[in-house]
């Protein structure tokens, strides 16, 4: 897995998080979430961008043979 961008959880709930970029790189609206910390592993959409931060819902894994 390639990481783009280092990020500081700012919130995380089960449908999505807030997150701080640690650059201002720019992200592509489908992006994967992964954290080694939490052991927390998910693919996501780019919701919002704002003040620094940005905003991001989880979106299900795709099922086999999809």
């Amino acid at each position: 897995m390639r990481i783009l961008v280092e990020c500081r959880i700012i919130d995380l709930s089960p449908t999505g998080a807030r997150l701080k970029p640690q650059s201002d790189r720019p992200l592509p609206l489908d992006l994967h979430l992964h954290d080694e910390d939490l052991d927390f592993s998910t693919p996501a959409t780019l919701v919002w961008i704002r003040k620094g931060e940005i905003g991001i819902r989880f979106t299900p894994e795709p099922e086999a043979g999809e």
